[in-house]
């Protein structure tokens, strides 16, 4: 049962930044470091009996791990991976995505660049119209909204009509009734930009002496649907699967949002007194 957790750390003249983590359990193992971009992952499930899976069961991933910045933009791993419709789809060309984030104040901006062979406009701005048409679905979870706190998860779909104006609909609203979408721009037929709140999918500060940084982390990812006019037959999708987001004007995470809250040392302190 025994466990261990490490970070690593920078310092600028606010604070100290969370660059690299690395947490072991009796059954699992989370790593990330932010300055080579890379994170893994290993889990371990015991055997419920001598019968069945006698030697229990392991998953492992490695991946890349990234931070949305407002000093640059994130570009998202590519290509997308086709998570529905396989057979329809006939490579890249046909249908692909990229996808970049960036952040602005108290918001972050979804930049995504669109491959399609053939566009499909949404006829009006129902979720019927837009699920029939080619376009974006962006999907996150609201951290602690349920009664047992549990994340609760939020869709959105986008689209744009023949006048290229964007229509969009919630097919999985925020806990807040009667939110609106957020704002929404096609720069162009192949890309858009969509300016999400920051405080709609971001964790709630740790405030937990142990604590897993990659456990604290935005859930969000984006899809998008090809239709090719006979309606959604394609999907393909980027998903961070570690992701952070700084401080404006930092280029990583602060440790209290991610692994504990921390105190300055003031000038002629003593170990006994940090101790009390």
């Amino acid at each position: 049962m025994r466990s261990s957790s490490s970070v690593s750390l920078r310092f600028d003249r606010n604070g100290p930044l969370l660059v690299a983590s690395h947490v072991t359990t009796y059954s699992s193992s989370n790593r990330m470091d932010l300055l080579t971009q890379r994170a893994q992952t290993y889990n371990y499930t015991a055997p419920t009996s001598e019968e069945q899976d006698p030697e229990g069961n392991e998953t492992r991933w490695e991946g890349p791990a990234q931070v949305v910045t407002d000093l640059e933009s994130t570009v998202l791993p590519t290509p997308g991976k086709v998570t529905w419709g396989q057979k329809n789809w006939k490579g890249l060309e046909d249908a692909d995505l990229t996808v970049s984030l960036r952040r602005r104040g108290d918001l972050m901006v979804v930049s995504v660049r669109l491959k399609d062979d053939k566009t499909v406009v949404a006829a009006d701005a129902s979720p019927k119209a837009i699920l029939a048409a080619d376009h974006l679905e962006l999907r996150w979870s609201e951290w602690g909204t349920t009664k047992r706190m549990e994340n609760r998860p939020v869709e959105l779909g986008v689209a744009r009509n023949a006048l290229g104006v964007p229509v969009a609909t919630w097919f999985k609203p925020p806990k807040k009734k009667d939110t609106p979408p957020p704002t929404i721009r096609w720069t162009s037929p192949e890309a858009i930009e969509v300016e999400l709140p920051l405080d709609w999918f971001m964790p709630p500060p740790a405030k937990r002496t142990y604590y897993d940084a990659m456990t604290s982390m935005p859930w969000f990812s984006v899809f998008f649907s090809d239709g090719d006019g006979k309606g959604q037959e394609t999907l393909v999708n980027v998903f961070p699967k570690v992701l952070f987001v700084a401080e404006p004007g930092r280029p990583f995470p602060t440790v209290e949002q991610n692994v504990q809250p921390w105190a300055r040392v003031e000038a002629g302190a003593t170990l006994l007194m940090l101790t009390q």
